[in-house]
């Protein structure tokens, strides 16, 4: 698996939980943690080349997952403010799911990965 980690140690943690998430065929390719230092459990995002992964960090450690096939996903978009930038997947189905405090650099670089794949999706007919 290829991951981006620059700039952040917190996505380390990720990787096990995401390689345990993931088909054999499916690969993650990006990664972005949540940056609030105040809170233990932090949320992230993962790109894989079939989908959108999103952790939503709850108490004493436990963790949700929500995930989106990319033929599934119908937008990406990307919100910056003064402290950190947000990302709001919309579903075909219309349902969204934001991610929020997320360092403007990762936030970037997701989005342009998000929006490659999610254009060659809708020329290969999904």
């Amino acid at each position: 698996m290829v991951y981006r980690l620059e700039g952040q140690d917190a996505r380390a943690s990720y990787i096990q939980p995401v390689e345990q998430l993931c088909t054999n065929s499916e690969a993650a390719e990006h990664i972005a943690v949540q940056h609030r230092p105040a809170l233990a459990s932090l949320g992230a995002i993962v790109l894989t080349n079939h989908s959108v992964i999103l952790f939503r960090g709850k108490t004493l450690g436990r963790m949700r997952f929500f995930d989106i096939s990319w033929y599934d996903v119908k937008n990406i978009h990307l919100s910056e403010g003064i402290l950190g930038a947000s990302l709001i997947v919309t579903g075909v189905n219309g349902h969204r799911e934001t991610i929020d405090h997320l360092l403007k650099e990762q936030a970037r670089s997701i989005y342009r990965v998000g929006r490659n794949a999610n254009k060659k999706c809708a020329r290969s007919g999904g």
